[in-house]
């Protein structure tokens, strides 16, 4: 529940500090916990002009709130890991064209992560989606 205030905070806070280009608000967010020593997960939607997708992640302590984001662009979180490496968030996305899949987008120590939907499944790489390995297929 704390999780879900604070990402509604930031995105307040971003919004009024007249940054509200939402295709780039998921970066924003991205860019902001890199600068106080925080974690990230970031999910991009590179699925078409026409493909929305629908993205639901939790934690067992929190569940972040549902979002539909259109082609290019991005949805974020930023958190605290748990000590010792504990902290596991998993999300389920559905698209419009019929595409879907559960995965685990963070755990435990890892570096933040960036994750690209894009139509041959579901990619990670960096910020600027460079990089980008192909992690799942998508389910149908």
């Amino acid at each position: 529940m704390k999780l879900q205030f604070f990402v509604l905070f930031l995105i307040f806070g971003i919004v009024a500090a007249g940054l509200d280009d939402v295709v780039d608000l998921g970066l924003k967010i991205a860019q902001l916990a890199e600068k106080h020593d925080e974690k990230y997960v970031r999910i991009v939607n590179h699925l078409g002009p026409d493909v929305k997708a629908t993205v639901e992640c939790a934690s067992g302590d929190d569940k972040i709130e549902t979002k539909e984001i259109s082609d290019q662009e991005s949805f974020a979180w930023k958190f605290k890991p748990h000590f010792g490496g504990k902290t596991l968030f998993y999300c389920d996305v559905k698209s419009s064209d019929g595409k879907n899949q559960h995965w685990d987008v963070y755990k435990g120590k890892e570096r933040s992560q960036d994750w690209y939907l894009r139509g041959g499944g579901i990619y990670q790489g960096d910020q600027n989606g460079n990089g980008l390995l192909k992690k799942h297929d998508w389910k149908n």
